[in-house]
């Protein structure tokens, strides 16, 4: 019950009401454990997420385009490619061609316990070819040459293109990040993530 108490003053707290107002609202709703159904809790906390089993394997799919950059003054990031050869990240990860030429973008920087051991696979950066940056939206755009030190294709990944149009996401929807956070072997962040404006 303090669990679902709990809930409603998350969700009364997201609609921007003073803590007086959502104490008043809870004072007058007392609950019983009748009234704890699971249409309550899904109605109250969002809990009902059931979603196809595609939707995980399109996810890892989508993921496998996902890597970590390691620059050589140590610091890391995440990036992911955009078109067989072009990787997107943020301009504060590589800001300039010089940074991008000693840096590295790594796949397969992952924990895997199922299946045969990933071998994480290096790749240069090529600003020569193309590299494109904005520091006022936080990205840069740059090429990756085609093998890895050990000589694997970079197409073995896919890319994931960016799509011009608008109404592909809505401002609240919630999205899934994959990231390589703190240089961290590839994770996913499944929940509490939207878009905002």
């Amino acid at each position: 019950m303090t669990r679902l108490r709990g809930a409603v003053v998350s969700r009364l707290r997201g609609l921007d009401m003073t803590s007086a107002a959502t104490d008043q609202i809870l004072s007058t709703m007392p609950l019983s454990a009748a009234d704890i159904t699971d249409e309550a809790v899904e109605c109250l906390i969002d809990a009902n997420d059931l979603l196809s089993i595609e939707y995980f394997e399109q996810g890892l799919q989508a993921s496998l385009c996902v890597g970590r950059i390691r620059t050589a003054n140590g610091e890391v990031g995440t990036g992911f490619l955009v078109a067989p050869d072009v990787l997107v990240t943020n301009w504060h990860v590589l800001e300039t061609p010089e940074i991008a030429q000693r840096s590295a973008f790594e796949l397969d920087y992952e924990t895997n316990f199922f299946g045969e051991r990933k071998v994480m696979q290096s790749y240069e950066f090529d600003p020569a070819i193309f590299f494109m940056t904005d520091e006022f939206h936080d990205f840069t755009l740059v090429a990756v040459k085609e093998s890895s030190a050990s000589g694997r294709p970079l197409s073995d990944y896919g890319y994931l293109p960016l799509i011009p149009d608008e109404g592909k996401i809505t401002i609240g929807e919630s999205v899934n990040v994959v990231q390589h956070p703190e240089g961290r072997p590839k994770q996913v962040a499944l929940r509490n993530s939207r878009l905002v404006d």
